[in-house]
């Protein structure tokens, strides 16, 4: 978003991975990495365990029987019921233990169970995480400030998805 200059780093749409203002969008994509459905633009600021629980009854319906894989942010939602008949699928978190330099691997105090369902969930969520870098690619306005309001941007983003289905379809 433009105004990097006249945004304060304490307003809601501030970004630091951005480093600029800044929207987000969620975006479901299925295995072949179509575009189902997409929430947004909200805050940047917002955590994704608070977006599930703002969304929890339109992701209940919109979601219904899927299996969701997701990065530990999405843990809020890992028990089963949490959300209606929808089951997340992240990965087993690191230890919050202090570890020498030299064992400092993420998955040490994981069992060999554990380490080999992280490796899979990791290797899924690249699969179904790059249609939205595939449409930055393909759309340099998504890439860098975006000079329109809102809505435009909104529109641009669902422009991106279909041409993004049509790509995976052929």
């Amino acid at each position: 978003m433009k105004g990097k200059r006249s945004t304060s780093t304490k307003d809601p749409f501030w970004s630091y991975k951005e480093n600029g203002p800044a929207r987000r969008f969620m975006m479901v994509t299925d295995g072949r990495g179509s575009v189902k459905r997409i929430w947004g633009p909200y805050s940047p600021k917002t955590y994704d365990g608070d977006f599930l629980k703002c969304h929890q009854q339109d992701l209940s319906t919109a979601l219904n029987k899927c299996n969701v894989v997701a990065d530990c942010h999405f843990a809020w939602a890992r028990p089963e019921g949490t959300i209606n008949n929808v089951r997340f699928l992240v990965p087993y978190p690191k230890s919050n233990k202090k570890r020498k330099r030299q064992e400092n691997n993420e998955d040490q105090d994981l069992d060999p169970l554990q380490k080999n369902y992280n490796k899979i969930v990791r290797s899924v969520r690249a699969r179904v995480e790059s249609p939205f870098g595939l449409m930055k690619q393909r759309f340099k306005a998504l890439n860098g400030p975006f000079w329109e309001d809102e809505a435009q941007l909104k529109k641009l983003v669902y422009f991106a998805a279909v041409i993004e289905n049509n790509r995976v379809r052929q």
